[in-house]
């Protein structure tokens, strides 16, 4: 290929040109060295302040996303502790120990006493209360462990408390109820359905169950005890008999039995089985 001389690529050059253009009036202005047009590919290419801005906005959304990941580190460490903190909080109170167990299962239930045997109306009078032990665990390994002692005769639900105990303290406790007489293992729905329809019974005649029944029912909140099929008999042959325990002042008689005679209708019996430090509070009551 034959080769231009100089002079003729400049005025090629300059020919290429629209109208009214001088040249080197653009980027593309010839090379006297070489014949060549310098910088060319410039106009091809992005402006260097056009490629700093897309380089930018790249770092820009990488450091945004790096800033939302640890954010949402942040928001979870601090919930992670305000749960932590309520945890503890809710520990200090009976209640937030049952609400904090009551997301685990019943690890265990027992029923101390002879208050299932079915012909229990002939038995000795002490036979007629018992207790109804349930227990759920809690994420360090104790035991919330609850009470219902329940008075098959008379007031249903008589007490009720909850403890927090450790798995050894629960065993120990129950090795000291199995000396002193019975206790067999029981099917939550078995004995919530036991306490439940005490406490309905009782309830004909006026009697509430104790204050903190309420509350540590919700150590088996999910248990239904509509599954449980069996009965139970209350009350001596269907009446109420009230027996003073060892810690009832005379003053509690009076007022249960009070209350006993004022949801009795026309016709029924009230049976009272006292003490010996209570004959006054008997003859009292007969006569009204």
């Amino acid at each position: 290929m034959e080769c231009l001389p100089d002079r003729a690529i400049s005025i090629a050059a300059t020919r290429s040109l629209w109208p009214g253009q001088q040249a080197g009036d653009w980027a593309g202005q010839t090379d006297n060295r070489n014949g060549q047009i310098r910088n060319r590919s410039a106009c091809l290419r992005p402006q260097n302040d056009s490629h700093r801005s897309y380089g930018d906005t790249t770092m820009a959304k990488t450091e945004q996303s790096r800033q939302k990941k640890l954010a949402k580190k942040r928001s979870k460490e601090i919930a992670k502790r305000k749960r932590l903190a309520a945890e503890k909080n809710a520990m200090s109170s009976v209640a937030g120990q049952i609400a904090i167990a009551a997301r685990s299962k019943i690890s265990q239930c027992y029923v101390s006493g002879s208050i299932l045997d079915d012909n229990l109306s002939e038995q000795d009078l002490d036979a007629g209360i018992g207790g109804v032990l349930v227990t759920r665990p809690i994420p360090d390994g104790r035991l919330v462990f609850a009470c219902f002692l329940v008075d098959m005769y008379c007031m249903g639900v008589k007490d009720s408390f909850a403890n927090l105990v450790t798995p050894s303290q629960f065993s120990d406790h129950l090795r000291r109820l199995r000396s002193a007489g019975n206790v067999a293992k029981c099917d939550p729905v078995v004995g919530k359905k036991l306490v439940t329809d005490s406490v309905e019974w009782a309830k004909q005649f006026g009697l509430a169950p104790h204050r903190d029944y309420e509350r540590i029912s919700g150590i088996w909140h999910d248990v239904d005890e509509s599954q449980c099929t069996r009965t139970f008999q209350f009350g001596r042959d269907g009446r109420p008999c009230f027996i003073q325990g060892p810690n009832d002042s005379p003053e509690f008689a009076r007022r249960v039995m009070d209350t006993i005679a004022g949801h009795l209708v026309e016709g029924d019996e009230q049976v009272i089985v006292w003490d010996e430090g209570v004959d006054d509070l008997r003859i009292d009551a007969v006569n009204e």
